[in-house]
């Protein structure tokens, strides 16, 4: 086991939230070949240089979250820090931070978007660059230039990020209930199928497309496989008594 090789504290906005699941800390930071970007569920951002050092700390400009901020890891895109900011009171939105100062590029409100756990991811969409976002209300592409959105589809997927690949996108809750899965090839998007809101468990990984398929995990307990284009199961693989399976990715 490594050891870590440097700490540094990071003040906490003082919080009145009673719903701390995941802590203050779940977010996942982002990371290029100078600076780590840290997100807390604090409400705060971080730059840190690769010793520790703080560079820059900035509040989120509006929160008013149910819980601590423990769903979206900052996204870097060129030369900004981009976080999704979902939360009530129609005070969501995208906000984009400078990489080398923290001052926000852009800060585009979202109002109609309602709350959301997850990351979004970037893709290539029809040769530009987009970020696609799921929210508890719809899944969307989104200009990381601008904030500005792109297309926009009724969806329910706050909890697990999207999965992409050869123009189709699939996004499920995470929580339990049906997926939906909308082709890019063409504008704006056209749903591809839906699953059942019976066949989906709770599975709070994120889905992954590998060449024409679709692997889903759920609970750790119990995978699922279906073809991409049609949606159809392939494989549902339970592990043997007393193991468990852990989050899929590209490599097995």
């Amino acid at each position: 086991m490594g050891s870590p090789s440097g700490r540094r504290p990071s003040r906490r906005v003082p919080g009145t939230l009673t719903d701390v699941r995941g802590g203050y800390g779940a977010p996942t930071p982002a990371a290029d070949a100078q600076h780590v970007f840290a997100l807390f569920g604090s409400a705060v951002l971080a730059c840190l240089d690769r010793d520790g050092k703080i560079i820059w700390r900035k509040d989120l400009p509006r929160h008013d979250f149910d819980v601590a901020i423990r769903h979206p890891s900052p996204i870097l895109f060129e030369e900004t820090v981009i976080v999704q900011a979902d939360q009530n009171g129609k005070k969501s939105s995208m906000i984009a931070f400078d990489k080398k100062s923290g001052d926000i590029k852009w800060d585009e409100p979202r109002p109609e978007l309602i709350f959301a756990h997850s990351t979004p991811i970037r893709a290539t969409v029809n040769g530009q660059p987009q970020l696609i976002c799921s929210h508890s209300n719809a899944l969307e592409g989104v200009d990381p230039q601008t904030g500005k959105q792109l297309w926009s589809i009724e969806s329910s997927g706050e909890t697990a990020s999207p999965a992409f690949g050869n123009d189709l996108v699939y996004v499920d809750t995470g929580r339990g209930g049906g997926g939906t899965c909308v082709d890019l090839a063409v504008m704006p998007p056209r749903l591809k199928w839906k699953s059942p809101g019976n066949q989906i468990g709770e599975g709070l990984g994120s889905p992954i497309i590998v060449d024409n398929v679709l692997y889903r995990l759920h609970r750790g307990d119990f995978l699922l496989a279906r073809a991409r284009r049609h949606g159809a199961n392939l494989v549902q693989r339970a592990p043997a008594a007393g193991q468990r399976l852990g989050q899929p990715d590209r490599h097995g």
